[in-house]
């Protein structure tokens, strides 16, 4: 018994050594995997879905009006679906709305609150 309580200390501080090591091991790991998600720009969601796909209304109050041949594709996008905005390379409807979840893009131009497609 005498030689388990001598013993005590050093297996005390191989524990405290096993969860500091681990500590840090979470750390890391919460750092890379988890705070990035956190770091990222919010991207604006789906407010308002108007005439079958037509016109969508964001989160920010940015009306888009969208392209004739991409409405069936946004018609069935439901709230509060996050929206990418980029470039398309159209000049007719230069941008690009893609929803996050499906990965499904469609064409569109910023309009006027209210401009009916």
């Amino acid at each position: 018994m005498l030689a388990l309580l001598r013993a005590l200390p050093a297996v005390t501080l191989l524990l405290v050594t096993a969860i500091s090591t681990g500590s840090k091991q979470l750390a890391l790991w919460l750092d890379t995997h988890m705070l990035l998600a956190t770091a990222e720009e919010e991207l604006p969601t789906i407010a308002e879905n108007l005439r079958g796909g037509s016109e969508l209304v964001l989160s920010d109050g940015s009306h888009y009006l969208i392209a004739p041949a991409d409405r069936s594709e946004a018609r069935v996008w439901i709230t509060p679906i996050p929206i990418k905005i980029t470039d398309s390379g159209d000049t007719t409807y230069p941008l690009l709305l893609t929803n996050t979840l499906s990965g499904v893009a469609v064409k569109a131009k910023k309009s006027p609150t209210g401009e009916t497609p």
